[in-house]
């Protein structure tokens, strides 16, 4: 993790995204990967941090445990508000939970600019809905 460190401060994050997934992938257990998280975060925002917490929500989706997929979307956005999920689909679900959970910044940093963000991949009539629901 000492040359991933090193990778990150230097503002050379493919590099230290590419050197994670050599490591990581879509089957390294949850308990695995949450101290790399934990770790990258203690480091500060950075491309490598929203890489690993992609990585991290996509392992935690296909366990079907959405409610800490919904932590750690907040973990990341307090890092960098304009954080994306690895799957647009799943941002009005995620969306809907943050309201349903009295999370509405959650809610809201996932949906505003969603004309720019996610373009015709979303129905931004629904994203336009929850958002004024959010504020």
């Amino acid at each position: 993790m000492g040359h991933v460190y090193q990778m990150v401060k230097t503002h050379r994050d493919s590099e230290a995204i590419l050197e994670l997934l050599t490591r990581y992938d879509l089957q390294t257990p949850f308990i695995e990967i949450e101290p790399v998280f934990e770790r990258v975060c203690d480091w500060g925002p950075s491309r490598t941090l929203g890489c690993v917490g992609r990585l991290l929500i996509q392992i935690l989706e296909r366990e079907q445990r959405y409610g800490r997929v919904l932590y750690f979307i907040e973990r990341c956005q307090s890092q960098g508000r304009q954080f994306m999920l690895p799957d647009v689909s799943r941002v009005q679900f995620y969306a809907e939970m943050a309201l349903d959970t009295g999370k509405p910044e959650v809610a809201r940093n996932l949906l505003v600019d969603a004309d720019k963000r996610y373009g015709s991949l979303v129905n931004l009539q629904q994203f336009n809905h929850l958002l004024q629901k959010a504020r």
